[in-house]
Formats: C-alpha cells, structure tokens, sequence
C-alpha cells in the first residue's frame, strides 16, 4: 500500500508513495495486491518503473491532485559541486516524468505493470508518461500484461485492464 496522497498530521505538499527525482528507476514486487490510493509511484526526471503484483491486482490508485514539492539533488559535472532545489508537481497513480527544466535530452523512463494472477486498474490515479521537459523522443514504452498465457496461446490466469477514470497515457503503449 503506497499510502495516502495526504496523511494526517504532515505537510500537505509532501509527497507519499514509492518514488525517486533522480535519474533513478524504480521497482515495486508483491506477492499480493498493489495499492496505490491518493499517492504514487514514480520516477521522476528520467527513470523506469517497474510494478509487479505476483498473486494480486496492481490499482493506480483514487487519484490526487495536490500539488508537491519533490526535492532533487543536483552535481555540476564541472566542479562535482552539489545544489538543491525544488520542483513542483502534480500527479498520482503509476507515473515516468521528467522536470519542466530538465535537460532537453533527457528521455522520459518507461513503464511496465505486471499481473501475472490478477488486474490492472489505471483508476482515477492512472498511468502515465509525461515528458514535461518536451522532449519528442518516440522511443519510451508503457507495457501492461494482465492474467498468464501458456505457450499455445491458451489462458491458464485471466486478467483484465481497466483504463476507466484517468486511464492510461503513454508514448508508445502495449496493452
């Protein structure tokens, strides 16, 4: 359960979930079901995610749309001096962004979600890829397998994807 997109008691603009601001991937494996709620799980600025539910279902979650702020980490490749910053976002669900002022060629991650035994449920969280920074590049993917086939093409799990509510929104989609 990646929580709440508000929890009790904390700043509002804090972002709750599963996520990294940079260049780093993320990946979520469970043996049972994967909740997003009003969170996230993300890679912001560039990164991969990888979400995984090996008995259960993976729902994107009820949506949230309470801005944050995401601290990132920055190192001068000329002097290694490190700077911070803030960025501001909005979002929740399955998310691969990059910052608005992120180098230009810096590609958005890709995203796959696996249901092996169970659905995907983009909900009202969705899954999406934004390449906020306008880099066009068409290579970025979002993958969703929902159930299992066996070789002959036979279903041995079934599974469904529900992209109703926020749905899904990628580059280049394989559903």
């Amino acid at each position: 359960d990646a929580g709440l997109g508000d929890l009790p008691f904390s700043t509002p603009t804090t972002p709750h979930g599963i996520w990294t601001s940079g260049h780093s991937d993320v990946r979520v494996v469970a043996q049972g079901n994967v909740e997003v709620n009003g969170s996230r799980i993300a890679a912001f600025d560039g990164g991969n995610v990888f979400v995984e539910s090996l008995g259960g279902n993976v729902d994107a979650g009820n949506g949230g749309s309470a801005e944050i702020m995401v601290n990132t980490v920055a190192v001068n490749p000329s002097t290694h001096a490190a700077s911070t910053c803030v960025q501001y976002m909005v979002g929740s669900g399955i998310l691969a962004t990059t910052f608005f002022n992120s180098d230009p060629g810096e590609v958005v991650g890709n995203i796959t979600v696996l249901t092996p035994r169970g659905d995907i449920i983009a909900s009202a969280g969705g899954i999406a890829q934004e390449p906020l920074n306008g880099n066009a590049s068409l290579a970025p993917t979002v993958t969703l397998t929902a159930g299992t086939r066996n070789a002959n093409g036979s279903v041995v799990y079934p599974g469904n994807i529900d992209a109703s509510g926020s749905g899904v929104i990628g580059i280049n989609e394989d559903i």
